[in-house]
């Protein structure tokens, strides 16, 4: 049969995120494409001796899930050494690094990441915030071994003694713009460095850390990925050789749209992103990420107004105004998109004022700028997104760790009229992208899509939502994270809906989404991930 289909879905509930055409019941893939879409009885045209038949048995099929906001190898690399996220105390956390010190050799560097002084028992007593580690509790179980510990936003680090004897680092050291040091009371450095200054700690010195290789770690993210359904990932990893090195043996089972740095060097990123042209669209390198502020957890967020928690500061802005309009306005220049980092409302706004720039400087383009987290924006900057172009790339898990201290940190008053706006850039037609900051956050899609739909933690609190009035729909969810992600970077033509000549990228889920209960959310499960025509998970 000269029509036959490599693989077919049937007897599914297929959400095909096209509003002309939101549900069939079937699909056909032929290689790597969409060849028909209907009913099953539609699919007889195209079944032949060879096709491959999945009976879905009323299960739900939507598009593959794009994560528009990631950070891939330091995710696989997360999953195969030291992770300390999630622990509620800091007494656990200094137990976890003590065994792996027992497995170490004295010197060896140990290296981790994922503590959150706000889960710890003592962080309501501060503000909700808890108070930050200090080296000499690392000192106490690895007294021979430097230790690095990466907060779980990836903007603070925690360093013991020896990490930082080995980094030269003492009392007379200064941090460098846009960073700081937190000392003691005597002016000693306490081990914790945020932003900027997190580069003074590096792995030199002593013996080398006990650490997944890029490629081990690579192989181990897409492995997760494909168990929870995710066929593209949008990344800011920096890990351009072994991308490329997975792409030309034809190892990838996600596609990767991976950004460069918004450092000046245009020629460097403009040679990458040709020579991976002929990659796409399993790879490519199409946009540079700026970062404007540091984050709400490390009250290094950029805000208009000072925070609450310590009036002495409003964050910190990473670029002026003048410096930020040119490089967005010469990467631009160049046919890239920008991406950036923003969470504060100071941040945005500086952001915000870029894109204007840049557009005043070359002409109204599709550039389709991007606002990466976009968690505090000013009631006079929401209308400023949709005539500018400019991307919401938000995800929604983390109002379930910031709701417990965002109050009191910024005050109710941002949170309260600008705070995690997706309903109401949804309502503007401000295109949406969803993702997960992972490992930041976990990659698991389901707590992601309750978080948007709720705006509760996992418990349910609070009881109607956090400021309910700016939940999303689950389908407004569900076409964020497929359709929103792929317009994100200029591939909506080419997947994020099942549409006939469309990638054949799709999961199915063991429940349909669109009516289960949020709680019930939590419990899907992936049947299948299809990533190019081919299955590369069974959950089964």
């Amino acid at each position: 049969m000269l029509n036959a289909a490599t693989l077919i879905l049937k007897n599914a509930k297929v959400f095909t995120v096209n509003p002309q055409h939101p549900f069939v019941q079937a699909v056909a893939v032929r290689g790597d494409r969409i060849i028909a879409i209907g009913c099953d009885a539609d699919m007889k045209d195209f079944t032949g001796k060879s096709t491959r038949v999945i009976d879905c048995d009323g299960a739900f099929v939507c598009p593959g899930f794009n994560d528009a906001h990631l950070h891939f190898i330091p995710g696989g690399k997360k999953l195969l050494g030291l992770d300390v996220g999630g622990i509620r105390s800091k007494q656990k956390v200094l137990e976890k690094v003590r065994e792996f010190v027992e497995r170490a050799k004295p010197e060896q560097w140990i290296v981790g990441r994922g503590w959150d002084e706000s889960l710890w028992e003592d962080a309501a007593a501060a503000g909700g915030g808890g108070a930050l580690p200090t080296r000499w509790d690392l000192d106490r179980v690895a007294p021979l071994n430097p230790v690095v510990l990466y907060r779980a936003d990836g903007h603070s680090l925690w360093a013991n003694s020896l990490a930082m004897q080995f980094n030269d680092v003492t009392a007379a050291t200064q941090p460098p713009a846009g960073g700081e040091i937190e000392r003691d009371e005597k002016g000693e450095p306490t081990g914790v460095f945020k932003e900027t200054a997190t580069s003074l700690i590096q792995v030199r010195g002593g013996k080398p850390p006990q650490e997944a290789a890029p490629a081990e770690a690579l192989t181990r993210a897409m492995q997760e990925a494909a168990r929870l359904g995710i066929t593209s990932v949008q990344d800011g990893s920096a890990d351009y050789a072994v991308f490329e090195e997975f792409a030309r043996e034809d190892k990838w089972t996600v596609r990767m749209y991976a950004w460069g740095q918004l450092d000046g060097n245009l020629p460097r990123w403009k040679e990458i992103r040709q020579r991976w042209a002929r990659f796409k669209p399993t790879l490519q390198l199409g946009c540079l990420k700026g970062f404007t502020d540091g984050s709400l957890d490390s009250a290094t967020a950029a805000m208009l107004t000072p925070y609450v928690s310590n009036p002495n500061t409003r964050g910190q802005l990473l670029f002026t105004q003048e410096e930020l309009n040119r490089r967005v306005t010469e990467a631009e220049r160049e046919g890239f998109q920008v991406n950036l980092h923003a969470i504060g409302d100071a941040a945005l706004r500086l952001a915000l004022n870029a894109f204007a720039a840049a557009q005043k400087a070359h002409g109204q383009r599709d550039t389709r700028g991007r606002i990466e987290h976009v968690q505090f924006t000013h009631p006079d900057d929401l209308p400023r997104f949709k005539p500018l172009g400019v991307i919401a790339s938000v995800q929604p898990c983390h109002v379930m760790t910031d709701m417990r201290f965002a109050e009191l940190r910024v005050g109710r008053g941002p949170c309260e009229r600008g705070g995690y706006l997706w309903k109401s850039f949804v309502r503007r037609g401000v295109p949406l992208a969803m993702g997960t900051d992972w490992p930041v956050e976990p990659l698991d899609v389901m707590p992601n899509l309750y978080a948007a739909v709720t705006r509760q933690n996992l418990d349910g609190e609070p009881q109607g939502g956090w400021y309910p009035q700016e939940r999303l729909t689950m389908a407004e969810a569900l076409t964020a994270y497929t359709l929103g992600s792929a317009y994100a970077t200029f591939e909506e033509n080419i997947k994020g809906s099942i549409e006939v000549g469309k990638l054949a990228d799709m999961v199915v889920l063991d429940r349909d989404l669109l009516s289960a209960a949020p709680k019930d959310v939590l419990k899907t499960k992936v049947l299948y991930t299809i990533f190019g025509g081919k299955v590369v998970y069974e959950g089964y």
